[in-house]
């Protein structure tokens, strides 16, 4: 097993997923750990631009919470408890990691029987762990799973990424200018920057929430969220 070592909380306190946020949609359970701290594959690049190290994620609750998270995540109780709390949610799509990412081989496995264990549940999410030769084989197994969308993340500083069946490259462009460093196979590009409107570079689609532009409809504001748009987890390679 590979894995990252973070202090241990004491407290006892139970882990807890969250209900979506005005990016993903309200009806998106949401797992998150630490970011930078759990991510073994960070570049330069993502470190520098990522969101979970900005705004309310670095509020001490918040942290307080994804620590706690991290921490009961290295239990052998996670994985019955993450199953049953998915279920008794009552919601059908779950965004995992929106802070953090899988920090160790054990870990994968742990959200392979989860999500094995949840087939009427759509999960995805985004990973560069791929960069750790030793995480491949169960990233692998991980993205095989039916229900399971899973998005190898890249940027200029790491673009090629193995071959995985069933995954899909989301390309990070910290400027309009690196979006023309993306590698070739690119499904999606997320912006850090959107001062300027573009919706896709040479058929590659921008995430909608990031393209720069006001969506409308019926002459009022249109808040696009992931549970709406529903690139990341629709059917894939």
């Amino acid at each position: 097993m590979s894995t990252i070592e973070l202090p241990v909380l004491k407290s006892g306190a139970p882990a807890s997923f969250t209900t979506g946020n005005m990016k993903l949609g309200w009806d998106v359970l949401s797992w998150s750990i630490p970011a930078a701290r759990t991510c073994p594959g960070a570049t330069s690049a993502c470190l520098s631009s990522c969101y979970a190290l900005q705004g309310h994620y670095v509020w001490p609750s918040v942290q307080e919470s994804h620590q706690r998270n991290f921490v009961f995540s290295q239990t052998s109780e996670f994985v019955d408890w993450a199953i049953a709390a998915i279920r008794s949610s009552g919601l059908q799509k779950v965004r995992v990691h929106a802070a953090g990412d899988f920090y160790g081989t054990d870990y994968v496995q742990k959200w392979v029987r989860i999500i094995q264990a949840n087939k009427r549940v759509t999960f995805w999410g985004y990973t560069r762990s791929w960069r750790m030769k030793s995480f491949v084989p169960d990233l692998r197994r991980l993205a095989s799973q039916r229900n399971m969308h899973l998005w190898l993340s890249v940027d200029s500083f790491a673009k090629k990424p193995p071959r995985i069946p069933r995954t899909r490259l989301a390309f990070l462009a910290r400027t309009d200018e690196e979006i023309a460093a993306g590698p070739r196979g690119t499904d999606l590009i997320f912006r850090n920057l959107t001062s300027t409107v573009i919706k896709n570079v040479d058929g590659v689609q921008v995430c909608p929430a990031e393209i720069g532009a006001i969506t409308r409809r019926n002459g009022e504001p249109y808040h696009m969220t992931c549970s709406k748009c529903g690139i990341c987890f629709r059917e894939g390679k």
